[in-house]
């Protein structure tokens, strides 16, 4: 962005004169009728040139300059704005994790819970050695699966730390206590195409960079037409042969090309050409946006309806397993019921954490896609 700048400003010098002060001091032999003369000569002046813009080569060249730096300020909005985008994603991703961990280790201590249960009913014979075993495996094998699911939570805090700036750690002690993972329940703001098209701003940066191809073409046609410079000379002039005093000048020149064996040709199709390619680019750029935006809200509404049918889900599984408890207790049924109806449980309430990530994360992929 800052060089983007730098060229605009130097390519906005060429439209104003230019001012150089030259200084010489010699001292040289002349031979005049055979003989060496030493000759001292000192000149100091002033001199500036200018070359009127008449038929906008160098504006033209201006304009695609200021295009550019719009289009770095452009792209600098659009990191920010993906940058702001990863950081929600990431601390979704967190506290999914977190909510995940939360989930496994409850049901642990459900079916730690359980176990014993068997194994007091094993020991007074109303249960056997298959019971127990069935019992405790569950309870081991989520056991296994706690580990992974802190490393999930580490990787997703490392992540806003590297995203954030910051040393490893430093978010890991603002958000270790867990919280509820955010919901984004209201609708996103729709809004008309060319809205969305003027608000995003890597479709600005394509269009800006359109915009300066087409300043750029312009410029390359502009070259095959003459160039005015008007010149002058203002400074002292001393030579020891002859008398000192003031010397001025004043110049006008005009050049235009004749031959350059299709050198200006040749850079007017090759700019006509690049303007081209920043007209596909920038097409398929909208398109894109919109494809976006469209597979972005389908997303979104698509997660909320899985996270209302989830609920139901879940309001029907721990119904479940409070009937397969009871009956169990009560002798009716085997413990392999009770098991069926805790991993359901939990799979339908990691499933639904899954669920409201995706739900948010559509709904943070959503704004990113309308420009924020």
């Amino acid at each position: 962005m800052l060089e983007a700048r730098a060229a605009r400003k130097a390519g906005a010098a060429a439209l104003r004169p230019e001012v150089a002060v030259n200084g010489t001091a010699a001292r040289s032999n002349a031979r005049r009728l055979g003989f060496d003369n030493p000759v001292s000569y000192f000149e100091t002046a002033f001199d500036a040139a200018w070359e009127i813009d008449v038929f906008g080569a160098t504006a033209h060249r201006v304009e695609a300059a200021d295009r550019l730096a719009q289009s770095a300020d452009a792209g600098a909005a659009d990191v920010r704005l993906s940058l702001r985008a990863e950081v929600a994603r990431n601390y979704i991703e967190l506290r999914a994790a977190q909510q995940r961990l939360r989930l496994a280790q409850a049901m642990l201590d459900s079916r730690r819970e359980s176990a014993a249960l068997v194994a007091a009913l094993q020991k007074t014979g109303l249960r056997s050695e298959l019971d127990l075993a069935q019992a405790e495996a569950p309870a081991l094998a989520l056991q296994a699966a706690v580990p992974s699911l802190q490393t999930a939570i580490v990787a997703a805090a490392r992540r806003l730390d590297t995203l954030l700036g910051q040393p490893p750690g430093a978010v890991a002690a603002q958000l270790a206590s867990p919280a509820v993972l955010p919901v984004a329940d209201a609708a996103p703001l729709l809004d008309e195409p060319a809205a969305v098209i003027a608000r995003r701003p890597d479709l600005r940066r394509a269009e800006r960079e359109l915009a300066a191809s087409g300043s750029l073409a312009a410029a390359a046609t502009a070259d095959f037409y003459p160039r005015l410079t008007l010149g002058s000379l203002a400074g002292y002039r001393d030579i020891a042969s002859g008398p000192a005093g003031l010397i001025w000048t004043l110049a006008a020149g005009l050049a235009a090309p004749v031959y350059n064996s299709g050198r200006l040709e040749a850079q007017s199709s090759a700019a006509g050409a690049r303007l081209q390619q920043r007209e596909l680019a920038y097409r398929q750029a909208v398109l894109s946006a919109l494809e976006e935006v469209e597979v972005a809200l389908a997303g979104y509404f698509n997660a909320r309806r899985h996270v209302a049918a989830l609920d139901l889900q879940i309001e029907t599984e721990r119904r479940r397993l409070m009937l397969a408890g009871e009956r169990f207790r009560r002798g009716i049924s085997s413990f392999s019921d009770v098991l069926e109806a805790q991993r359901a449980l939990y799979a339908a309430e990691t499933e639904r954490v899954d669920a409201v990530s995706t739900q948010s994360r559509a709904y943070i992929a959503v704004n990113k896609a309308m420009g924020g």
